[in-house]
């Protein structure tokens, strides 16, 4: 019987030290290759970040670069307006005075022109001269507005088509939206291992103290009988013996 439970022991103690080892083993594979799971997993989304953080930096870059283009064309834009419309004015005012100097002259000259043939400058002929004249000046002055007003218009339409080259399309930064970050889980633990390795020990003990014959012999007597029989009952009395009632 001691032999039986020697060899099932020692068995289940083999057992349970080989299964633990294995165990051990596969929890520093598993462990391993979670590891390396892990760093590949952190590696890929450190590499999608810095991809988005490249594209948004070159983004910035073009936005940057017609903001710019921008700014130059309105500043040209507004040059160019500014510097037409300062000499167009000059210009219409240029004409206005010698339009009026004209009108002068030519007002001067009609009445020595009615003077020298001896007539009166209030006569009819003389007045009838000077508004001719001067209605021509009238004519001239309107044309002349006119010519200023569309010259004015094409500056406002020079003015509107600078301005329309600008490029306001500018690209929205894109959004890095974080992936799985959870760490890789490698299932296994020190608890489950000592489990294993107990199940695994006591089948190996059981089947160690099967092979020893311990499963067939008898069972060992009850502790502190031994081999000692009960003594027999005591016999009972007669019954004349027993006295009176």
């Amino acid at each position: 019987m001691s032999y039986a439970l020697a060899v099932g022991g020692g068995m289940a103690a083999l057992g349970m030290a080989s299964s633990l080892m294995g165990s051990m083993g596969a929890n520093q594979q598993a462990a391993a290759a979670a590891k390396q799971q892990q760093m590949a997993k952190e590696n890929a989304e450190f590499q999608r970040q810095w991809t988005v953080d490249a594209n948004n930096r070159n983004i910035l870059k073009n936005n940057l670069a017609k903001a710019i283009s921008n700014r130059q064309l309105e500043t040209l834009a507004i040059t160019e307006r500014g510097i037409a419309e300062v000499y167009g004015k000059m210009g219409f005012d240029n004409a206005k005075s010698q339009y009026s100097k004209q009108t002068s002259q030519i007002n001067s000259a009609l009445l020595n022109s009615v003077s020298s043939r001896g007539m009166s400058s209030s006569s009819g002929t003389a007045r009838a001269l000077l508004r001719q004249n001067i209605s021509n000046a009238h004519t001239n002055m309107a044309n002349l507005r006119i010519t200023q007003t569309n010259k004015n218009r094409d500056i406002v339409t020079a003015y509107n088509n600078t301005l329309a080259k600008r490029d306001f399309n500018y690209t929205e930064l894109q959004t890095f939206l974080a992936g799985d970050t959870s760490l890789v889980n490698a299932q296994t633990s020190t608890g489950m291992m000592i489990a294993q390795a107990g199940i695994t020990g006591l089948t190996a003990g059981l089947q160690g103290y099967s092979m020893a014959g311990g499963f067939n012999s008898a069972p060992p007597p009850p502790s502190g009988v031994g081999s000692m029989s009960m003594p027999p009952p005591a016999p009972m009395p007669p019954v004349s013996s027993w006295g009176p009632f």
